[in-house]
């Protein structure tokens, strides 16, 4: 061997000797073993992993809407169109034909569902020019 790669090799295991204080690891495992002080032999075999339990859902959010919605439509089976719209607040439509149903659909709205309706009010509806719409904010 020449002398140049004699001492580049010896530079070689001096550099090594300081970033792995002990002897050159074999595995990447055993080094991250070693660089937190532990050895293989102190390393504890897993036998039975566990499952994380699983969380108990009553109902989720669509479920509760669905209901709502059902309970909605058969309270309200002359209206035209019952549905919810969610822009920052969950509102319900209910579209009606007449306007002599309007204040019948108000009063039956301020008493269903232990009051979950508020803001109850009346206004045409968009892109139907014979529908009078109603919205109420719901709240829970």
């Amino acid at each position: 061997m020449s002398s140049i790669f004699k001492a580049s090799r010896a530079g070689i295991a001096a550099r090594r000797s300081a970033l792995f204080p002990c002897k050159a690891p074999s595995n990447l495992l055993e080094y991250a073993l070693n660089m937190g002080e532990c050895k293989m032999s102190d390393a504890m075999p897993v036998t039975q992993v566990e499952l994380f339990p699983q969380p108990q859902r009553n109902n989720t959010i669509s479920d509760e809407l669905g209901n709502l919605l059902d309970l909605l439509r058969s309270e309200f089976s002359n209206a035209h169109a019952v549905h919810f719209e969610f822009d920052g607040k969950l509102k319900l439509h209910v579209d009606v034909r007449n306007s002599e149903e309007i204040a019948a659909t108000e009063a039956k709205l301020a008493m269903l569902c232990a009051g979950i309706f508020i803001n109850i009010h009346h206004g045409a509806t968009p892109h139907h020019p014979f529908f009078h719409r109603v919205t109420a904010e719901v709240i829970r």
